[in-house]
C-alpha cells in the first residue's frame, strides 16, 4: 500500500495484465459490429443459466446435501422467537 494519492507504489502486473485483455476484449467486440454481438448474446444469456445447473447438480451429489437441504427446507420456527444473535 502506498502512502497517500499522492505518492503512487509499484505497478502490479498482473493487474495491468487482465485490464489489457479487458480492454482487448471490449475492443473486438466493437469492431466486429452489432451483427456478432448479437450472437454473442445467446452465449452470455444461456450460459450462466447452465453453469448454475451445473453447479447445482455439483451440490446435491456431495456428502450431507440431503441433510443441508433438510435444515433448509423444514427450519426450527422456535428460534423466531429468540432475538439474541448467534
Amino acid at each position: 500500500m502506498s502512502e497517500g494519492i499522492d505518492t503512487p507504489s509499484a505497478l502490479r502486473w498482473e493487474l495491468v495484465a487482465c485490464l489489457l485483455v479487458a480492454w482487448l476484449l471490449v475492443y473486438f467486440a466493437v469492431w466486429k459490429s452489432v451483427r456478432s454481438s448479437g450472437r454473442m448474446i445467446y452465449l452470455t444469456a444461456t450460459l450462466p443459466f447452465a453453469m448454475v445447473l451445473v453447479l447445482l447438480g455439483r451440490a446435491l451429489s456431495l456428502q450431507g446435501a440431503v441433510t443441508g437441504l433438510q435444515f433448509f427446507f423444514r427450519p426450527d420456527w422456535t428460534l423466531l422467537a429468540d432475538a439474541k444473535v448467534r
